[in-house]
């Protein structure tokens, strides 16, 4: 499960933001359910909204966008369908890559496109020999 929590946390699925939005729905969703003497209903509902918040965010992260934890969360299936129809920005032309006068900064935004998964490992590495020869 650690294993599980670290992947996600480390492609940006896991934010702070998302997870204390995570926790106070969790909190107003249990006080409802007990004002209304344990209405199943709302902590299914709590459930599908983030199963759905979290799948939203990963396949959008996965496209090159950062909103799809919201469209989860609000809109559920139809929120997942939205984030699936979004255009895929993530994969750019390694060659269209333009490069700074500042060397460690090239490198640091390759490191960053590896972590996204938008580049691979071999495109890292080419890149890399390339900014330092």
């Amino acid at each position: 499960m650690g294993e599980f929590y670290r992947y996600f946390k480390n492609i940006g699925v896991f934010t702070i933001k998302n997870v204390i939005v995570s926790i106070i729905t969790f909190i107003m969703v249990f006080i409802m359910v007990d004002a209304f003497e344990g209405s199943d209903f709302l902590l299914i509902w709590y459930l599908y909204s983030i199963v759905m918040a979290y799948a939203c965010r990963y396949i959008a992260l996965r496209k090159g966008s950062q909103y799809g934890y919201v469209w989860g969360f609000c809109l559920g299936l139809i929120g997942l369908l939205i984030v699936c129809a979004l255009p895929d920005d993530s994969k750019k032309d390694i060659n269209s890559i333009s490069y700074s006068t500042n060397k460690y900064e090239d490198l640091e935004r390759l490191q960053k496109l590896k972590d996204n998964g938008t580049i691979t490992e071999d495109e890292f590495q080419r890149e890399k020999a390339k900014l330092l020869s």
